[in-house]
């Protein structure tokens, strides 16, 4: 027997619609997107961040032009996700 796979994964797809949550507003619907958009932005920022610092970390010398950068990075990205969480 041959099964059409477009058919399959089509049926799967209404299978699981049935089970998903219902939205109950438009409102909630956006308010949940706001978060999640959000937290993916203050996400990417963290790992930005853990990124400067692991490299500031290992810099020999903190006076440099590079250790002032990334120590201005570092600073930036902190009150971005401090902003973004409050």
């Amino acid at each position: 027997m041959v099964v059409d796979v477009k058919m399959e994964v089509t049926i799967n797809v209404f299978n699981d619609m049935e089970s998903a949550p219902k939205v109950h507003s438009d409102k909630a619907f956006f308010n949940e997107m706001k978060e999640d958009y959000l937290n993916a932005e203050v996400f990417k920022k963290r790992e930005q961040l853990m990124e400067y610092e692991e490299e500031y970390n290992q810099l020999e010398d903190k006076d440099s032009i590079k250790a002032q950068y990334l120590d201005s990075w570092i600073f930036v990205l902190k009150e971005e996700i401090e902003e973004m969480k409050s």
